[in-house]
This record gives structure tokens, C-alpha cells and sequence, in this order.
């Protein structure tokens, strides 16, 4: 192996090291930090998206949540709810409302 590649490796080793320590500081964030405000109806609609969430996973809004927390993301057309493991691997799924409704207008719940 060459310096050029050594240097490579240990350069690709070190972005990743990033990625996972920065996934691991971001998941422990303060609770208080995680606390969703009602912007454009965003309470309701972390709400619905827990309850939709629950049905596909056949567990009670509670246990589907136990490990997850409400991410909110807003567009100009639009409200996305990404449902974030705190802990753990698997799929994060994400509800799209329009904005002060609980219209469902897109779901990528397909993240088992």
C-alpha cells in the first residue's frame, strides 16, 4: 500500500468516526431540546403521524414511540414529521402534512 493510500484509509476512516459520534451526541440530546413547538399545527399533526405509525407497526401510540421522538421539518407547502429512533438502528420513517391541517399529503413509511 502506498503513502497515497494509506493517507486515503485513514482519512475515510475518520469521516465516518465523525458521523458516528455526531448521530451518537445528536441522540442524546437534552429532552428539553427535542420538545416539539406548535408551529403550523405541528403538534397535532407529531400526534397523528404517532398514530399512523402505530397502526402500521400494530403496536399502541405509546410503544411505537418509547424509542422515538418527533422531528419536525417545515416547507413552504408543507410540514414533515420524522419519527427518530433515540437509540438504536432501523428506519425513520416521515408524515407530510399541509400546513395547519391534518391533511396527510405525502408518507415514506415504508422503513422497517
Amino acid at each position: 500500500m502506498n503513502k497515497a493510500s494509506k493517507i486515503l484509509l485513514v482519512g475515510l476512516a475518520g469521516v465516518g468516526t465523525f458521523d458516528i459520534g455526531y448521530e451518537t451526541g445528536q441522540s442524546r440530546a437534552l429532552e428539553s431540546e427535542r420538545r416539539l413547538h406548535d408551529w403550523n399545527g405541528s403538534i397535532g399533526q407529531a400526534q397523528d403521524a404517532a398514530k399512523r405509525w402505530a397502526a402500521k407497526v400494530h403496536e399502541t401510540p405509546s410503544m411505537a414511540m418509547s424509542n422515538r421522538y418527533a422531528r419536525y421539518i417545515a416547507f413552504p407547502d408543507k410540514n414533515c414529521i420524522q419519527l427518530r429512533l433515540r437509540d438504536g438502528v432501523g428506519g425513520v420513517p416521515i408524515y407530510c402534512y399541509r400546513s395547519n391541517t391534518l391533511q396527510l399529503v405525502e408518507e415514506y413509511s415504508e422503513v422497517e
